[in-house]
């Protein structure tokens, strides 16, 4: 790995990381490489004090009433840790652009979200994150070596020992993504419940038929993203031995698809969007066609009717339409559903008014999931440059300390946000201040996590009898590949020109944006692809992967 990013001498942040939670108004720089922390150490050592430190933490999206959690912290851990924390929030497509320029440009930051399908393979490759393996494993660090085993911390391992991530997740795979639906509207029109796709267009065609009445929009409210995994079938196509490989995509959906053979030691095909048919021809039905254009064009034809117009520039579709009533249903994540009924409940004045569709066969059956490459999607990471390594580890060490500490920064303030209910449950509290927190970017481990007393009990079966048992797992065959975009120099150029072609498409296509010129679109998309360099990504895709799988089952 290289010790220091090829920085570009002009470059400067052409857009700031906005809305900043700050926790205090001046930050001493007291970190393991500060250029004169022995002064400061030695002066607070003689008063018997911890000196003070502050962190400064880069995510995307938003938390609510943080102050209040960061203020009971403080109070905690100031004979201790003594360490304040700068939250740097901005939005998801801001955050994705401006990290790898604020880190070339060794802006002060201490710890920062990352994932492979924000930055995260080209930052490591480059160099951009500190190893922090020395603090796993380790009898100084008991919160980090309890939460993070041998068997999940392994998984982010490099070949020489080094680790730059620290892995967050609550159950074995990915999360269920759904439609959230308005239960009070499907009632009033007499619909059936919504449990696949028929009765999900039922749904729509009702919503489409009433929006003036019911002052909606549209009866779907989708955002930059578009539909994210709606009718992409991946946990089906892994039960059918193909994968998408993280990190060949510009977005998780664009990603290139393997297809091993049943034991999980060849690669027999890969085949990326725009691929003529032939190119899927040894995938087992229904996928022996290029399913990935299919998809987009059903999404277009069949689905974006349903959508509100300019879906493709709405940066939140939860918080600014289906909370507000403008849409009637929104894809989302089932781990979200507490926050969402809560919202609409807000809005409706009715408890319980937020239904579950959860549109992937296999979740729908209850079928054996087999197991995402990685035990996680969601990494947290700390820049390479930053001289308060020692100070972010023990923060994040406390986090993992004990369930008191986790909760905090997860629930919020105990009594006030949220109540226990046992170690395994918790319920939530309609505080004015209520605290919000997306914790899949800071506490998410399986140690810790809960679920919502008051969920539906269809989805508290669904997590304690299905997605929560081990057993209901199966490996999967790739689990810890990680495809090396930076090889070498002909698969780095090729890849950061690829990926940039599926950037200028992605949006317009995941929303539906080109409607029955889609196909047309798509084979303006895939000469490009091709000139960038899709077959050199590919061939290095079916190559590496490969050779990961001779090791492995050696």
């Amino acid at each position: 790995m290289k010790k220091n990013l090829k920085r570009l001498a002009a470059m400067t942040l052409t857009a700031a990381l906005a809305v900043s939670v700050t926790a205090c108004s001046s930050s001493k720089n007291t970190g393991d490489g500060a250029k004169d922390p022995e002064s400061v150490s030695k002066t607070a050592e003689s008063s018997g004090q911890v000196p003070e430190t502050t962190l400064k933490i880069y995510m995307f999206g938003g938390a609510e009433n943080q102050d209040k959690v960061l203020n009971k912290f403080y109070e905690q851990t100031k004979d201790t840790l003594n360490t304040k924390l700068d939250f740097v929030w901005s939005p998801a497509s801001d955050y994705i652009q401006n990290i790898p320029l604020l880190i070339q440009n060794k802006q002060e930051a201490d710890l920062v979200f990352d994932a492979y399908w924000m930055n995260l393979s080209k930052m490591k490759n480059e160099g951009a994150y500190a190893d922090i393996s020395k603090y796993f494993n380790n009898d100084e660090y008991p919160g980090l070596k309890a939460a993070f085993p041998e068997s999940v911390i392994g998984q982010v391992r490099e070949p020489d020992g080094a680790i730059y991530t620290v892995p967050l997740y609550e159950v074995a795979d990915d999360q269920s993504f759904c439609f959230f639906i308005r239960k009070d509207l499907r009632e009033k029109y007499h619909l059936p419940e919504v449990r696949d796709l028929d009765t999900f267009r039922q749904y729509c065609d009702a919503m489409e038929k009433h929006k003036a009445e019911e002052g909606l929009v549209a009866p779907i409210g989708l955002a930059e993203r578009g539909f994210f995994k709606f009718q992409d079938r991946e946990l089906t196509r892994r039960a059918n031995h193909i994968f998408g490989i993280p990190n060949t995509g510009a977005n998780a959906t664009m990603e290139i698809q393997a297809l091993l053979n049943e034991e999980g030691t060849k690669v027999l095909a890969v085949a990326g969007i725009g691929d003529p048919d032939e190119a899927f021809a040894e995938f087992p039905e229904p996928f022996h066609t290029n399913y990935m254009d299919a998809r987009y064009v059903e999404l277009a034809e069949t689905w974006k009717p349903y959508v509100q117009k300019d879906s493709n520039v709405e940066q939140d579709a939860k918080k600014n339409l289906f909370y507000t009533g403008k849409v009637a249903a929104v894809e989302g994540a089932l781990d979200g559903y507490g926050e969402v009924a809560r919202e609409i409940e807000n809005f409706t004045g009715i408890k319980d008014n937020v239904e579950v569709f959860l549109y992937d066969e296999v979740e729908q059956k209850r079928d054996k999931i087999v197991k995402n490459n990685l035990t996680t999607n969601n990494f947290l990471c700390i820049p390479y440059y930053s001289t308060k390594i020692d100070q972010t580890m023990k923060f994040l060490d406390w986090i993992y300390s004990n369930r008191a500490n986790h909760d905090l920064f997860q629930y919020g303030i105990e009594g006030e946000d949220w109540t226990a209910v046992g170690d395994s449950q918790y319920e939530s509290l309609n505080a004015d201040n209520k605290y919000v927190f997306p914790g899949y970017q800071l506490t998410w481990n399986p140690n810790y996590a809960r679920i919502e007393k008051n969920l539906p009990e269809k989805i508290k079966d669904y997590y304690e009898n299905y997605v929560n048992l081990p057993d209901n797992y199966a490996e999967s065959p790739i689990a810890g590949f990680v495809f090396n975009a930076g090889e070498n120099s002909e698969v780095k150029r090729a890849y950061a020109a690829y990926t940039n072609v599926q950037t200028e498409y992605y949006s317009t296509l995941a929303n539906g944006i080109y409607g029955d010129q889609t196909e047309k679109v798509i084979g303006e998309y895939y000469k490009k692809a091709q000139a960038a360099g899709m077959e050199t990504v590919k061939e290095a895709v079916k190559r590496q992967l490969q050779e990961y799988l001779d090791t492995k089952n050696k």
